[in-house]
């Protein structure tokens, strides 16, 4: 019995998060799963050379996302999460979206200031 309460449970974590992502549409889920591949490299550096050598985003083609796409912020946010151990604290997805609107609101700053 304990062991249909825990893959329930496993399930349910699993639907709950695949929902988060779902509400992902058009750009940002494409740059939200570069995030998402960063994090599930492993180590940063193969990360970012799968990233500089993505022949899945254009079919039949090699292309560097990170300069193609400006994939910058997503490679400051997977440092960040790696780097200060929030895998422990928050999920992925909600510290992406802090990160992002964090993000865009040093720009919008810059932007008034400059």
């Amino acid at each position: 019995m304990k062991r249909k309460s825990v893959t329930f449970q496993f399930l349910k974590e699993l639907q709950n998060e695949l929902e988060r992502e779902i509400t992902f549409q058009g750009d940002s889920a494409i740059y939200y799963s570069y995030y998402k591949d960063m994090l599930k490299a492993p180590s940063f550096e193969r990360g970012v050379y799968e990233l500089t050598h993505n022949n899945k985003t254009v079919s039949l083609k090699t292309i560097n996302a990170v300069q193609q796409m400006s994939l910058y912020p997503e490679l400051i946010a997977s440092i960040l999460y790696q780097a200060t151990g929030s895998n422990e604290i928050i999920e992925p997805v909600y510290f992406y979206i802090g990160i992002v609107f964090g993000l865009q609101g040093i720009y919008v700053t810059a932007l008034f200031v400059t």
